[in-house]
């Protein structure tokens, strides 16, 4: 797990490299009008108004570094769901 920090964000001082473009673990199926991949996400944890805008500022960075884009869910089969379970993850 990495660490996470509200006022640096993600780092754990390793770069990270992408998934092969041969993966099967990819989410390839939808891209929007800039070609980046569209995850669909929902918030299912009790998070406060201060910790939510940790959440969205997280995601708007990944949405302008790499070639993802976050959506809220309507009703798309796969999607990430953001939680905050006690002792988990």
């Amino acid at each position: 797990m990495l660490p996470f920090s509200p006022r640096y964000g993600i780092s754990d001082g390793v770069m990270r490299n992408a998934l092969p473009p041969n993966s099967e673990l990819k989410w390839d199926t939808v891209k929007d009008y800039d070609g980046k991949y569209v995850i669909p996400y929902t918030i299912t944890g009790t998070y406060d108004d201060s910790e939510k805008q940790i959440i969205y500022a997280a995601m708007k960075k990944i949405d302008a570094n790499t070639c993802i884009r976050f959506h809220a869910r309507s009703n798309e089969k796969d999607y990430i769901d953001i939680q905050n379970s006690e002792g988990e993850g």
